[in-house]
């Protein structure tokens, strides 16, 4: 959003977080969405915004206690608690199977509490590459698994099936598909 203000400092925006299924468009409030979903919805526009990557992160602390994969068995995981987001995917992914350790450990609510319990040490978490590599560059968190894990599911922008076209619309859409096009 630093970066969108920045070029366009006379549109303001409000961001509003809900795990509920919002219809964007006059009656809502909301001029637009990002969904995670398979993109069909009725009523509304999707268009393919980007895919994500998982990948397992910690505190430096705990990385000494990562040196292989099957080292996740004697480490807290934590997990989201999107059900698509999965630690018995991801170990099978690892070729360990589907572990019944793979399942115990906290779920917490959203990602960025998996971000901030991991970087304060308590455990491991499962998270998309993109919300994670802030505090990757700043050496809060690691990833000691080489391993990446692609997300199930696929981010939508969605619109109303009329679309609102102000030009604080078109340039946010404008902006929102150039920053899902960067890759880490």
């Amino acid at each position: 959003l630093k970066r969108f203000r920045a070029r366009h400092p006379a549109f303001e925006t409000w961001v509003s977080e809900s795990q509920t299924l919002i219809e964007p468009g006059i009656h809502s409030g909301i001029d637009i969405a990002i969904r995670s979903g398979n993109g069909r919805w009725p009523g509304v526009k999707a268009e393919r915004l980007m895919d994500d990557v998982l990948i397992a992160v910690a505190a430096p602390s705990i990385k000494q206690l990562l040196r292989k994969p099957a080292d996740l068995a004697r480490v807290t995981l934590l997990h989201d608690e999107d059900p698509a987001i999965s630690w018995l995917d991801f170990t099978d992914r690892l070729g360990l199977g589907r572990p019944d350790w793979a399942t115990s450990g906290p779920r917490l609510a959203s990602t960025l509490l998996l971000i901030q319990t991991a970087v304060a040490g308590d455990g491991v978490a499962l998270v998309p590459a993109r919300l994670a590599e802030a505090h990757l560059a700043k050496g809060d968190l690691t990833a000691p698994l080489t391993v990446k894990h692609t997300h199930p599911l696929t981010h939508w922008l969605v619109r109303p099936q009329r679309a609102l076209s102000s030009p604080a619309i078109r340039a946010f859409t404008a902006w929102l598909r150039a920053e899902a096009t960067n890759k880490i």
